[in-house]
């Protein structure tokens, strides 16, 4: 493997989403004035700036004449369902244990203040399981299926593994404090909010957390490189994942348990060094259950 082969596929994916996040910036303002402020210059960054990727991947998988197998698509729905299924069983129970432990801990505390907001806990837990497998999807097609695949002709799936974790753990701490609203919107909005997210990522990044998210892209990674077609796999883990995340946070808070406070994160005070380590010891488990090489389901 040559050495700026390898450079260029770490640089590539930064130079896309730098490219990315610029032209929506710079669209930010007539886009916000037609659609008459329904939606906010936060949410068109976002949202812009993932489609504008996405579209890129896809005309570029294009070219390379990658199919939606070769992104790890299943050629059965059945099977890609089932995966989904499976995965979201695995998932439910890695991060499910974890916050079992820090419960423990007393590091998250039961609230029933916060339990008896929820008028009907069905009702959420069912809202809770759209958006994860929402937000599952999206995450995964776009890292471990479209990246993924498009990498893979250039490095080895080490470095593919290692390229698509750390851009998954990126956009994760892009998060801006300004919402403008429509009397304060001007042509350099857009970039003022992305200023002030690139400048909150760089000034309160948690090392902890994006430890812990880098090693949940790399446990998907092995994954996805140790099935064939097995996309449904990782969305459905990842669902999981997201799922008890967002469940723990809706009935419980953060207690601060004294030095096991540091087992956690400031980024959710959840995920930190203690899941970094338990989804570690996940993947080198799995790396040694499938040792013999690439499993065909």
């Amino acid at each position: 493997m040559r050495l700026p082969s390898v450079l260029a596929a770490w640089l590539a994916p930064f130079l896309c989403l730098a490219f990315a996040l610029i032209l929506v910036a710079a669209l930010s303002y007539p886009l916000a004035r037609l659609t008459g402020g329904a939606l906010g210059i936060t949410a068109i960054l976002s949202r812009g700036t993932l489609l504008l990727v996405f579209g890129g991947l896809i005309l570029g998988a294009r070219r390379l004449g990658i199919g939606w197998r070769s992104a790890g698509f299943s050629a059965s729905h059945t099977r890609f369902f089932r995966q989904i299924g499976q995965g979201l069983g695995l998932g439910l129970l890695m991060l499910g244990l974890h916050v079992a432990v820090i419960m423990a801990l007393d590091i998250r505390v039961f609230s029933e203040i916060q339990a008896a907001r929820h008028p009907s806990i069905p009702i959420l837990l069912l809202k809770h399981v759209g958006v994860a497998l929402l937000l599952a999807t999206s995450e995964e097609l776009l890292f471990r299926g479209l990246t993924f695949a498009i990498l893979a002709r250039f490095v080895t799936p080490a470095h593919v593994i290692a390229i698509t974790s750390f851009y998954y753990t990126l956009p994760h701490f892009l998060r801006s404090r300004l919402k403008p609203g429509d009397n304060e919107l001007s042509w350099d909005s857009g970039f003022t909010v992305l200023a002030d997210a690139v400048g909150k990522a760089i000034a309160e990044a948690d090392f902890s957390s994006f430890l812990a998210l880098f090693c949940a892209g790399v446990f998907l990674g092995c994954v996805r490189a140790r099935t064939v077609q097995g996309l449904g796999y990782c969305i459905g883990i990842h669902a999981g994942w997201v799922f008890v995340i967002k469940t723990c946070k809706s009935f419980t808070y953060d207690g601060n348990a004294g030095p096991f406070g540091i087992l956690v994160g400031s980024y959710d005070a959840i995920i930190g060094y203690l899941s970094a380590g338990w989804i570690s010891a996940c993947t080198l488990l799995f790396l040694f259950a499938t040792r013999s090489g690439t499993n065909a389901r």
